[in-house]
């Protein structure tokens, strides 16, 4: 199992400033609300991109009309699409050095102790 990446002191130091000023200052008000203003476009941001990650592709092969029309694919791609994805995960897996390579409840367990 990997060790955990050691955090630099400058940056626990200024987490520590921010926990502090977030727990007493006179404002720590006013900055949960802004992380959390920020965290809620960083996460729209996020779900935004990965849609529009799924969607470009599907526009580009499928009708420009409808991208999930699926049924009008040829049935040769309705086979080699699902296909060649899983092939393409399976030999993602396989690059992945086989330490790092963790599948199962086990690691899980091991992760939680």
């Amino acid at each position: 199992m990997k060790k955990a990446a050691k955090i630099p002191f400058w940056l626990t130091s200024r987490l520590e400033q921010l926990n502090q000023a977030l727990a007493t200052g006179p404002n720590s008000l006013w900055l949960l609300v802004l992380l959390a203003v920020l965290t809620g476009l960083i996460a729209g941001a996020v779900m935004v991109s990965f849609r529009l990650l799924v969607e470009i592709p599907q526009a580009a092969l499928l009708s420009a009309d409808n991208p999930e029309d699926y049924e009008h694919l040829a049935p040769l791609w309705r086979l080699l699409l699902p296909t060649l994805g899983g092939l393409l995960v399976g030999l993602w897996f396989q690059r992945l050095m086989p330490s790092s390579r963790q599948l199962g409840v086990a690691h899980v367990m091991i992760g939680l102790a």
